[in-house]
């Protein structure tokens, strides 16, 4: 019996021994390999501060949530429009020239009438 209590005995030390060892062992060696180990190169650069403007491409169409159609209150022959499709438009801004001829002529007939009634009203005061 006393026997087995030493050969125990002597295992238990030998495998706290082999473990002291290799733990040693592990050591010496990471030691070894960083005191072999060289730090790379680096550069080292000043930080500067810049606007920097971030932009997207992406492809796809623009689509306004609003819609207005412009149409002229009168009739006629359109000359020339002062606005492009997207530009902003106030009130009272000109958009379309329209052929004035016709609204000349109509103007002028307008007149000979009232002249003629004014004649013509003269003439029954008489």
């Amino acid at each position: 019996m006393k026997k087995n209590i030493i050969i125990i005995a002597s295992v238990i030390i030998l495998a706290i021994l082999i473990r002291l060892a290799v733990s040693y062992s592990g050591t010496y060696f990471r030691n070894k390999a960083r005191t072999n180990y060289q730090p790379p190169n680096v550069t080292v650069q000043a930080i500067k501060e810049k606007d920097v403007v971030k932009s997207y491409d992406s492809p796809a169409r623009v689509v306004s949530k609003y819609q207005v159609s412009i149409l002229a209150r009168i009739s006629g022959y359109l000359l020339k429009s002062y606005f492009k499709e997207g530009d902003y438009v106030k009130a009272g801004d000109v958009l379309f020239l329209i052929e004035p001829t016709e609204y000349e002529n109509a103007k002028s007939v307008a007149g000979a009438n009232i002249q003629n009634i004014k004649a013509q009203l003269e003439y029954a005061n008489k």
